[in-house]
């Protein structure tokens, strides 16, 4: 009597593998069937990975949608005209570091900010309409010794442009 218990787990144990290989290929974090089972007996996994592979050969290709027709422009239509510019240079008593804007427009508001080179804010230099005058607008002023010596970001933008300026201090 217990040799017929024994077979018959043994027969319900073969009936329920299948399932239990499929199950555990088909989980995929750590804590999965086949995670247990490849710790437990090292070939199963290769078993159970190659039993459940499909009988195609080569890569399924999905079914794809219509192209969408793409809408080309010239290089003209896709460049501005703005000639606007930065230059940051150092005023003739060495104290200032001087911003000069030359913008298309000066009827915008400015925001003019300094950042180091780890893209930290470190000043702000002016916030308000451009100023215009000639032959260089304004001259927007950072002082150096507010700065300690390296390399600064000079950012000047408004809801039409964008300007990166670069410079450093050194003493």
């Amino acid at each position: 009597m217990p040799s017929f218990k024994r077979h018959t787990l043994c027969l319900i144990f073969l009936l329920m593998f299948p399932a239990l290989a499929i199950t555990a290929f088909a989980q995929v974090d750590d804590n999965s069937l086949d995670y247990i089972l490849a710790r437990k007996t090292p070939g199963i996994h290769n078993y159970i990975f190659i039993n459940s592979q499909p009988a195609h050969n080569g890569t399924e290709i999905a079914q794809t949608e219509k192209k969408k027709t793409v809408n080309t422009k010239k290089i003209e239509e896709d460049t501005s005209n703005a000639r606007n510019s930065i230059t940051i240079r150092e005023s003739t008593d060495g104290e200032r570091m001087l911003v000069c804007l030359d913008l298309n427009d000066y009827d915008v508001n400015v925001e003019i900010i300094v950042y180091n080179m780890l893209g930290k804010k470190v000043m702000d230099v002016w916030n308000g309409k451009a100023i215009s005058s000639s032959p260089c607008p304004k001259d927007y002023e950072i002082q150096k010794t507010k700065l300690p010596d390296g390399l600064y970001l000079c950012v000047a933008q408004s809801e039409k442009f964008r300007m990166v300026g670069k410079f450093v201090i050194s003493r």
